[in-house]
């Protein structure tokens, strides 16, 4: 068995990593049009999950570098 610390540090170690950032959830997720850089930009514009599964194609696109069919197909892939 594990000490008493040995078994709380190794809880402490799943805890922490229940937790990641909103970019790399995002591009773990597979969207299309998604590439982790394009995931990572959408994250910090936006800053929430339930702020980025509310966005619509004209929302990615005031950003720079998203086109009118890459926001259409990262959000339906959102859905």
């Amino acid at each position: 068995g594990f000490a008493q610390k040995s078994a709380e540090n190794l809880v402490k170690t799943f805890q922490d990593k229940r937790e990641i950032p909103l970019g790399t959830f995002l591009t773990a997720l597979g969207l299309k049009r998604g590439g982790a850089v394009k995931c990572k930009e959408v994250a910090r514009a936006f800053g929430t999950l339930v702020k980025v599964r509310a966005l619509g194609p004209a929302d990615l696109m005031s950003l720079k570098g998203w086109a009118e069919k890459s926001a259409e197909d990262f959000v339906q892939s959102l859905r």
